[in-house]
């Protein structure tokens, strides 16, 4: 093949010519060769224009630089950009510089292909060309490098702050849990106490009829109250060491709600309260029944023993396709004045757009529990009513949110001072095995 005798400008303008007219098969040359000679997973997930993103960049780069043009593009700033397209994709600065150097031994192998094309081209025109091909790879490397390094010093940074924030965490949450314990062996302190009390008085002279029986009513509490808060802190040990297992099944929602609250009619008229259901004949829902169970009693209970007079009310519907809800409403003292804020900073809220003042939702959130000093408002501003079976009731409702997040349900509190407290749960139609 017959060739031009030019000078080294031309020629070099001729070589340029040449790059640009190779670029598409340059560019699908360097992808074949990588998919063929590695293993780079990555490149599956990208398309053709993700792949060669701003390669083309380059390659007009260096054929502004053998043209002797003034470059419109800083090299190293592209090579940066690549570097974190290629980050987003999951590369390792090890992996990206693997695809550099195939993308410069095409480059290398067009320039050979080119002095056989073109034998007359002088030697040093391609030495300046090879020249100029390792000043770019070496601008290359540095782009692609210093971004790296970057972004793996952004994310240790980030590793460490989020590491910090669970350890934070962790030492709060075994604070609040040191918490709840002394809270609870507080409780159970002062019932054994109360119990000691009584069955001295009983043992004494001169006790009358009505006193004995005054006496025995009151053991009888106490030792109903120790028996419960050992149940729950029981409970609490199990959900605490991860020993409750899940078992899904389908049911009829409405019938278990039902025979929950029938069983607590006696409660209710030893208290004197009305006690009321509302919901369809039937839900058919999948989940745990027996846990629901155990949400809707803990709440239902704690409704009646601290609603003075009035109403206690459990409803349940069918919210939508994906979610049905519970609901527990008492027409109680309420949750005190502040209260709710309180709860609100402790358990830190994921709010919903329902425009419900006062509402804390607690989905999916780590588990913390009510502080005692939440209790000690309770019965500093609520009075009698709550300081008299505030037993376990900080330990009751830990419970509750923690069967709460094993079923994937959320809770939320609507609480008025004066009026009463609604307990709201929004459980999962069909929840899946665990």
């Amino acid at each position: 093949m017959s060739t031009l005798s030019v000078d080294h400008l031309d020629q070099q303008k001729q070589l340029a010519a040449y790059l640009f007219s190779r670029r598409e098969a340059l560019l699908n040359n360097w992808r074949r060769d990588l998919e063929e000679k590695t293993s780079l997973a990555s490149l599956q997930a990208m398309s053709r224009q993700e792949f060669i993103d701003l390669t083309p960049l380059l390659l007009e780069v260096y054929n502004q630089r053998l043209q002797e043009e003034e470059q419109s593009k800083d090299p190293v700033r592209i090579s940066s950009e690549h570097g974190l397209h290629r980050w987003h994709y999951g590369f390792s600065l090890r992996t990206l510089f693997t695809e550099i150097k195939f993308l410069y031994a095409c480059l290398a192998n067009e320039l050979d292909q080119f002095w056989k094309l073109y034998p007359d081209t002088s030697p040093e025109v391609i030495q300046r060309a090879y020249h100029l091909l390792i000043e770019l790879l070496n601008e290359n490397i540095e782009g692609s490098a210093n971004r790296f390094d970057e972004l793996e010093r952004m994310e240790a940074a980030s590793r460490a702050a989020n590491l910090e924030i669970a350890l934070q965490k962790l030492n709060e949450l075994t604070r609040q849990r040191g918490d709840i314990l002394r809270t609870s062996s507080h409780d159970l302190r002062g019932s054994m106490s109360v119990i000691q009390s009584t069955a001295f008085m009983l043992d004494m002279e001169g006790t009358t009829p009505d006193e004995r029986k005054q006496l025995l009513e009151m053991m009888n509490r106490n030792l109903q109250n120790v028996q419960i808060m050992m149940q729950q802190l029981m409970n609490l040990a199990r959900l605490e060491a991860g020993q409750e297992s899940v078992e899904i099944q389908s049911f009829d929602a409405s019938q278990v709600l039902n025979e929950l609250i029938d069983g607590a009619r006696t409660l209710a008229n030893e208290r004197n309260l009305v006690l009321m259901a509302d919901g369809p004949t039937k839900l058919l829902v999948r989940t745990d029944p027996i846990k629901l169970r155990r949400i809707v009693q803990n709440l239902l209970l704690n409704a009646i023993n601290y609603t003075p007079s009035g109403v206690v009310s459990v409803t349940w519907a069918n919210e939508n396709e994906a979610r049905w809800t519970v609901a527990v409403q008492d027409s109680g003292p309420g949750l005190p004045k502040g209260l709710v804020s309180l709860l609100s900073h402790h358990l830190q809220p994921i709010e919903e757009n329902t425009g419900v003042k006062g509402k804390i939702e607690i989905e999916d959130q780590d588990p913390i529990v009510y502080e005692p000093k939440a209790l000690s408002v309770i019965n500093e501003q609520a009075g009698s009513n709550y300081s008299s079976k505030s037993s376990g009731e900080g330990v009751g409702l830990y419970i509750v949110k923690r069967l709460c997040e094993i079923l994937q349900a959320s809770m939320d509190i609507e609480s008025v001072p004066g009026k009463g407290t609604i307990f709201r749960i929004r459980f999962l139609m069909n929840q899946d095995n665990q």
